[in-house]
């Protein structure tokens, strides 16, 4: 990234030898929009004249420092955008300026060293510096040069700053898309499959080559009297309701003396959440013993209150059975079914019925 604002370094070994007045050179510096902090660090008495006055022109906040030391400390406190240095500066500890500049402001700081011999540019070169001249020192020129590495400075952290954006909206992004992925086809107030995802499970179940040999029922049940419910706790209290009663069918499925035993291989079922207040069961054998095992375990889960709000609070449900391929020919025919009988099952009162009897 060094490379992108390095300046190709210029050795001014021919130039006039009185520096150029303020307000005399080129008239198109473009300036515009430039702010920031600009640390000049010399003893040369000419640049302290001039320099302050053309990079002020060109939108600068100038500070300047006579000695080593003095430059050292006003760096470390106002952390500059840019410095001009004069390569030859020693500290006290003998250690050149420029060297403890880079260490103290870190690689992005564009210093710009103003040499006067071989030795100095060497020293410049060393310490990896946006730009180097040499004397005579014509300070509009140099305020391009320090005015251009300032931009790119600038942009270049525009830049990251922008990468890092990207970067977190792209993690977002994939964190977003593994959740939906995690979640996909599940309603979220109960963490069961949703219509879609059970109407698809359906599918997969009457249609395999074990569909042929094993009787599958599909229990729906409906809370009764839910909108009743609904309007007496409040619509966040019914839904704290609703994903206590997915816990207590969840509690069903593993009763191995409601399901038997899955290790065997005998029975298996899900539960979804398929409306509102209506949830599905759909169990891989359906023998009549069967099936009222796990209507009887869904009735003995409802004998206890549910806990809402401090409230105890009791409700009853209703559930409608039918039977593929007894009752039906497809996975749609197997739900409308047991939905009919759920209905049943509420209007007469009676808290289960079969779609059809079973022999």
């Amino acid at each position: 990234m060094r490379e992108a604002i390095r300046k190709v370094i210029s050795l001014d070994f021919v130039r006039p030898s009185d520096p150029m007045p303020l307000g005399v050179g080129p008239a198109e510096l473009d300036t515009a929009e430039l702010a920031g902090t600009a640390l000049l660090i010399t003893g040369d008495s000419l640049s302290l004249q001039w320099a302050p006055r053309w990079l002020q022109q060109a939108g600068l906040d100038v500070h300047t420092a006579q000695t080593a030391d003095e430059g050292m400390q006003l760096a470390t406190h106002i952390q500059p955008d840019v410095v001009m240095v004069d390569a030859a500066l020693n500290g006290t500890d003998k250690n050149p300026v420029i060297r403890g500049l880079r260490e103290e402001l870190g690689n992005d700081t564009p210093i710009v060293a103003l040499c006067t011999s071989s030795e100095e540019v060497m020293l410049a070169t060393e310490t990896d510096v946006a730009d180097i001249v040499r004397r005579p020192y014509h300070w509009d020129l140099i305020t391009r040069r320090v005015v251009k590495a300032v931009r790119a400075q600038k942009t270049l952290d525009d830049l990251r700053t922008a990468n890092a954006m990207l970067d977190e909206i792209n993690s977002t992004a994939t964190a977003a898309e593994q959740e939906r992925a995690r979640t996909a086809g599940m309603d979220p107030l109960t963490q069961l499959p949703n219509l879609e995802k059970f109407r698809n499970l359906l599918h997969k179940a009457t249609a395999g080559p074990y569909a042929a040999h094993k009787d599958l029922c599909l229990l729906v049940i409906g809370i009764d009297r839910f909108r009743v419910v609904n309007d007496a706790i409040g619509y966040q209290n019914a839904s704290v309701l609703l994903s206590q009663f997915s816990d207590r069918l969840r509690n069903c499925l593993r009763d191995r003396n409601v399901i038997g035993d899955p290790d065997s291989g005998s029975v298996t079922a899900i539960a979804a959440r398929i409306a509102g207040s209506k949830f599905a069961m759909l169990v891989s054998h359906g023998d009549k013993l069967q099936i009222e095992a796990v209507n009887r375990a869904v009735a003995r889960e409802l004998q206890e209150p549910f806990e809402v709000a401090g409230q105890s609070i009791y409700i009853t449900a209703s559930v409608g059975a039918a039977v593929y391929p007894r009752d039906c020919e497809s996975a749609d025919e197997l739900l409308r079914h047991a939905e009919s009988a759920m209905r049943d099952a509420q209007r007469l009162g009676s808290g289960f019925q079969f779609y059809k009897g079973i022999e």
